[in-house]
């Protein structure tokens, strides 16, 4: 019996990092979906939202048929996702951090504290 339970031990774990995998990746959709939805709607083009939520849309549908994917494929795709939204929701965060896209002139530099 505790030869069973350790040779089912490293297919438990697999299993496990499986399923956390497959919960990040859509807890990660769902968070960047209300992201561009509710938080950045006015920060973003038309284009930039289209193509975030496509992506997602996307990849919620295709986790819908693949329940038992591994750890290393649920990963991928959210490579696949992130290579998508990632340089928007940057770009995005940017403008809300510096709404007038000017830099900090009035601010010291480095150098000038250094000084």
């Amino acid at each position: 019996m505790v030869k069973e339970a350790e040779e089912n031990a490293e297919a438990d774990r697999t299993a496990k990092e499986n399923i956390e995998s497959r919960n990040q990746l859509e807890s990660y959709l769902y968070g960047l979906r209300s992201s561009v939805q509710d938080t950045l709607k006015d920060k973003l083009s038309e284009e930039e939202k289209t193509s975030v939520l496509k992506a997602v849309a996307d990849t919620l549908t295709w986790l819908e048929s693949h329940q038992q994917e591994s750890k290393i494929t649920y990963d991928e795709k959210r490579k696949e996702v992130e290579s998508i939204a990632t340089p928007i929701i940057t770009k995005a965060y940017g403008a809300t951090e510096n709404p007038d896209n000017k830099g900090d002139d009035d601010q010291p530099t480095v150098e000038e504290v250094d000084e």
